[in-house]
């Protein structure tokens, strides 16, 4: 297994990183329709209805009050003691991949990853305080999973000066002086480049409404270790 960690010696070296998002190509995942490969059941995935009503208190208390999900202020489910979920295939036969595709999507939740990827992940700077839940998959019971969520920034903490967009509308790159011009039209825009305000020394940055995005050297080592089920954007962030 190859880990290329970043050197304490590098960490004030501006970073690169690129979006990384779960694959719903059929051709990995085996599901011709473009859907989701697993989805929770209410009624089956959960140990015991306490259990239930833990995780469901904690969802909506993020959808309540989003400043939980936020980095400075970021509220982990581990607290609520979740010992596992249970999570069903969608279809009869599909791919194992190390990222998994899952329903339904949930706030302070990004993915459903092997174990395999976890280990190399960990490796590298990633917030101390985030979402980890061992996940068990119907029919792959040989096999250890995690549902993992990271802590996200703002937008507000995008640097709008020197960030790259593409406005739909009007067809053309365009740049902004101030929030609140770019929250205006923001339904329009693209990202191409982005900048933050402050610098993160992570290797996974999560920004609010725009994606994960993971540095070149973790992608590199996620590929150089056949890690599966991932695919990689255009949009660019230099931290």
């Amino acid at each position: 297994m190859i880990f290329l960690k970043v050197g304490a010696n590098n960490i004030e070296k501006k970073m690169r990183y690129k979006k990384l998002d779960v694959s719903y190509d059929p051709v990995i995942t085996r599901i011709n329709n473009g859907g989701a490969q697993l989805e929770l059941k209410e009624n089956k995935s959960f140990i015991s209805k306490e259990e239930k009503n833990k995780f469901n208190k904690y969802i909506d208390e993020n959808l309540n009050n989003r400043d939980r999900v936020f980095l400075k202020t970021f509220k982990s489910i581990n607290e609520e003691q979740i010992s596992s979920i249970k999570y069903y295939p969608t279809r009869k036969k599909i791919k194992r991949t190390d990222f998994i595709s899952y329903l339904p999507y949930e706030l302070g939740l990004n993915y459903i990853i092997s174990e395999k990827a976890y280990d190399i992940i960990k490796t590298y700077r990633i917030p101390l305080l985030l979402n980890k839940i061992n996940i068990d998959i119907e029919g792959w019971e040989n096999d250890k999973f995690y549902l993992i969520g990271f802590p996200m920034i703002p937008d507000t903490e995008i640097d709008l000066e020197k960030s790259i967009f593409y406005d739909t509308q009007r067809n053309e790159k365009v740049k902004f002086k101030s929030y609140q011009d770019y929250n205006e039209i923001n339904f329009n825009l693209v990202a191409l480049n982005l900048f933050l305000l402050n610098k993160y020394h992570y290797d996974i940055i999560n920004i609010q409404g725009k994606g994960m995005f993971f540095s070149e050297e973790l992608i590199y080592a996620l590929k150089e270790n056949n890690i599966i089920g991932f695919e990689i954007g255009e949009i660019i962030l230099e931290n």
